[in-house]
């Protein structure tokens, strides 16, 4: 039976992760484990979750910039910064859903670690674009830092680049800094039905490549098994189309 662990600091961080290491113990990593139904079963000794370990570090509106523990949830983070008129820009789509879990569970640690990105990405880039820096702990059992709290061109190797979609396999992401952007004031989204897949294709083509600057577009084909999710009839084909 897999033991399940979950620190409340970056030291007792560090010493399980060194723990694991001296005694040759697999180690998990997980936010909430709200994507545990993804990809091939995990076969470890010790379960390590992150959801103790949270809490926004740095806010600087003005700045653009937030850092965060990375097990800090995201309904946290949307919440304060839809108090200044801000958003994460890349548009994080949890796939909780999909394995029955509570969307406010997902961690931006697990955002970051699983590249995590919406309907936007096409216009603002995904989660990997907008990671600035982030503390961890390696597979030697060494803390380590890399990027920054600022929003600047830097040479080197971008390790935060090499993280995002790692899904937790490189690195314990212990904190996060990452950049917002303002929210829209407002937005509309259009819905045509009943086009074939071809034709709405080549209509969601003829707009991203149009100046009409749509920040979300979206084919859902007939007979989904996810149309409750989406407050739609299931029985045509429904192109969505954002603008703000």
């Amino acid at each position: 039976m897999q033991e399940s662990v979950s620190p409340k600091s970056e030291d007792q961080l560090l010493e399980l992760v060194t723990y694991c290491l001296s005694e040759n113990r697999p180690l998990s990593l997980s936010g909430s484990n709200s994507h545990s139904g993804f990809g091939y079963a995990v076969n470890a000794d010790v379960g390590l979750s992150m959801s103790a370990y949270s809490g926004i570090l740095e806010y600087e509106p003005a700045e653009l910039v937030m850092r965060t523990r990375s097990g800090t949830t995201l309904e946290e983070i949307e919440t304060t910064l839809a108090r200044q008129g801000q958003q994460l820009a890349f548009e994080p789509q949890p796939l909780s859903a999909l394995y029955d879990n509570s969307p406010a569970e997902n961690t931006i640690g697990a955002v970051f670690a699983a590249n995590l990105s919406g309907s936007r990405r096409f216009q603002a880039g995904s989660a990997r674009d907008h990671l600035l820096g982030f503390r961890g702990i390696n597979g030697r059992g060494e803390l380590y830092k890399a990027g920054g709290n600022v929003i600047k061109n830097v040479t080197g190797y971008d390790l935060s680049k090499l993280m995002c979609g790692s899904w937790g396999t490189l690195s314990v992401l212990t904190e996060v800094s990452f950049k917002v952007l303002p929210a829209a004031s407002d937005a509309s989204t259009a819905c045509i039905e009943d086009l074939d897949i071809k034709s709405g294709l080549q209509l969601l083509s003829r707009v991203a490549g149009s100046a009409l600057q749509a920040s979300g577009l979206s084919l859902l084909p007939a007979n989904r098994s996810l149309s409750s999710l989406s407050g739609l009839s299931a029985e045509k084909n429904v192109c969505l189309l954002r603008f703000e």
